[in-house]
């Protein structure tokens, strides 16, 4: 049995792998926002990875990632590793779910709301906001339970606190 938004995923990855996705698109924003999330719901098992390697980020927040990967030591733990960033989970069930909704424009960016169900019960409501870059809608941001303040402001408390050992607030 398909789990719910497999059609929009599928779509999602013939938006992504073929023509260029338009800027003025809002369907096209949302099928690559659901795509993100292919990973946790089996509709895409071509990327096993952490999330922080996956390549759906925008430049501004590539770059954050690749300044907090450089300052972390290897097989460090921090807050940030410690779990999957769009899953707010280590591990999910086979039934993990996750609905978009389109929610409003903030800078010119398509920010949507989403629900996610890790597959256990445990259910959480996310602030995912996208970005055109060259012929991609990418991620820009992530506003979740672990991280308020969003994905990038933790990225940049991260690094501006760090001393060398672990960051301290």
């Amino acid at each position: 049995m398909r789990k719910p938004g497999a059609a929009l995923l599928a779509t999602a990855a013939i938006l992504i792998a073929g023509a260029p996705a338009s800027a003025q698109d809002p369907f096209a924003a949302q099928a690559s926002a659901t795509a993100v999330y292919g990973l946790y719901t089996g509709d895409d098992e071509s990327y096993a990875g952490p999330d922080w390697e996956m390549p759906v980020y925008s430049a501004e927040t590539s770059a954050l990632i690749a300044q907090w990967e450089e300052l972390l030591p290897d097989g460090e733990v921090d807050d940030l590793n410690s779990a999957g960033w769009f899953c707010e989970c280590q591990d999910w069930g086979p039934d993990f779910t996750v609905m978009l909704e389109p929610s409003n424009f903030e800078d010119g960016k398509p920010v949507f709301t989403v629900y996610v169900d890790s597959g256990w019960g445990d259910q959480s409501i996310q602030t995912l906001s996208m970005v055109h870059e060259g012929n991609r809608w990418l991620v820009d941001d992530l506003v979740t339970q672990s991280m308020p303040d969003g994905l990038k402001a933790e990225l940049r408390k991260w690094i501006a606190h760090w001393d060398g050992s672990a960051p301290q607030w």
